[in-house]
């Protein structure tokens, strides 16, 4: 799918044809600005292979935002998204379900002429999904990788802010790590 592609283009604007497949889960982090405080962003970047998902259940538990990723080049891809979002919805114990914060990735823009799944499919579902923000990006040439993490701080900031309302004068520095898994990143 390229999750981590996507990860490390966002995180140290790098692109490697030579990754290795996650084993598991692998952490990252990002520091941004938001209104002129400044958020920790923890990305845990999740293995894709069905046979590890027994593992990573335990990961869904107190995440803050979720960011589904799918393959623009494989129908199959974003017909797993639905199953995803399902385990996810049901395995992490989310209170509210329609509130809970929802993203959605389709990689491998730049393949143009390899494309499979089309926006309006995208737009459904997403419209479907309590209106969920989706991008269309390319890990290779960093189309998009910007503007849609730049949503996800968005999201990240209102959060912090909900969470915080009541000591946010004196706090100049913010951590979206209030809980153990604050970002998500799945594959389907």
């Amino acid at each position: 799918m390229g999750k981590t592609s996507i990860l490390t283009k966002y995180i140290k604007n790098e692109f490697s044809l030579d990754y290795k497949v996650t084993l598991g889960v692998d952490f990252l982090n990002k520091e941004i600005s938001k209104n002129n405080m400044k958020i920790n962003l923890q990305i845990w970047d999740t293995a894709g292979s069905e046979k590890y998902k027994s593992l990573l259940q335990s990961y869904y538990r107190n995440t803050e935002i979720c960011v589904l990723t799918f393959d623009l080049t494989n129908i199959n891809s974003f017909k797993n998204v639905e199953k995803w979002y399902k385990d996810f919805i049901n395995i992490s114990n989310i209170p509210e379900k329609n509130d809970f914060p929802f993203v959605l990735f389709g990689n491998k823009s730049d393949l143009i002429d390899d494309i499979k799944v089309k926006e309006k499919e995208v737009k459904k579902f997403c419209v479907g999904h309590n209106n969920m923000p989706y991008f269309f990006v390319s890990a290779k040439d960093g189309k998009n990788i910007e503007q849609s993490f730049e949503k996800i701080g968005d999201i990240a900031y209102n959060i912090i802010i909900n969470k915080n309302k009541e000591d946010l004068p004196e706090r100049k520095y913010l951590s979206i790590q209030k809980k153990k898994n604050p970002i998500f990143i799945c594959s389907c």
